[in-house]
């Protein structure tokens, strides 16, 4: 089993203008996904990044008392 190095933990890969990672989806949220990308006409990366950033103000709305 590989293991992450605690000081590179939540880091992301910093090339250019946006921060990378790499992640994995199962085939049902990969669909999903894709086939947001399809019909609203955009990258797949795009549709992941929004779908993060409304998931996100989520859950600091849930956290606001």
């Amino acid at each position: 089993m590989r293991r992450t190095r605690p000081e590179i933990i939540g880091r992301g890969n910093d090339r250019g203008f946006l921060r990378r990672i790499v992640i994995g989806f199962d085939d049902e949220t990969f669909d999903a996904i894709r086939h947001r990308a399809i019909a609203q006409k955009t990258s797949f990366a795009e549709q992941v990044r929004q779908l993060v950033e409304w998931g996100l103000e989520d859950v600091s709305q849930e956290q606001r008392p």
